[in-house]
């Protein structure tokens, strides 16, 4: 009896720490995850690429053209220009 309490004690403590290492992965990956979405490039790609897929959606892929914005710096300055096509 106490050698099958054992055996039940011990692939429970294994089941633990199984869970334990997953939950610890899935927080590095949410971590990840989060400082990806809140980038200001992560963001501004993220809508480019979702208004291009809005639009073909709606059949108007062929009548439109995308022109996307372009960034340099300014070499008198050092400032970013960030330039959008009108």
């Amino acid at each position: 009896m106490q050698a099958k309490q054992a055996a039940q004690d011990a692939a429970v403590r294994e089941q633990l720490s199984a869970t334990a290492s997953a939950h610890r992965e899935l927080a590095r990956e949410t971590t990840s995850l989060r400082a990806a979405l809140t980038s200001v490039s992560s963001r501004g790609t993220w809508g480019e690429v979702e208004l291009r897929r809005i639009v073909e959606v709606c059949g108007h892929a062929q009548a439109h053209r995308f022109l996307r914005a372009t960034e340099r710096f300014d070499d008198e300055r050092g400032r970013r220009v960030r330039s959008a096509p009108i």
